[in-house]
């Protein structure tokens, strides 16, 4: 059997979206171009370059806003109100 060479398999579109990475990205902060994949941030997914990014436990962010959200999460109990929760003092009767 004679060898024809790679296989070439063709891939559907929707197979490639513009959240994947590609050869070349553009940083979502900066907006400046580079000629090779660029990271993507943990937490909104953003592309980010290596002057913009912001490092948190071994994990890469586009800012700390976005490192602190996704360390410790949002502030729960925005929409609860101070009785629902409770004051932690004891009323009379208890």
């Amino acid at each position: 059997m004679l060898w024809a060479g790679p296989l070439r398999v063709k891939r559907p579109a929707s197979l490639y979206t513009d959240r994947m990475p590609g050869l070349a990205d553009s940083c979502e902060v900066c907006k400046r171009q580079f000629q090779f994949s660029l990271p993507r941030c943990g937490f909104c997914h953003r592309t980010v370059c290596g002057d913009c990014s912001s490092r948190m436990a071994g994990a890469i962010f586009c800012g700390r806003l976005c490192a602190h959200s996704f360390f410790y999460g949002g502030d729960e109990d925005a929409g609860e109100d101070v009785d629902s929760r409770g004051s932690g003092e004891l009323e009379e009767g208890e």
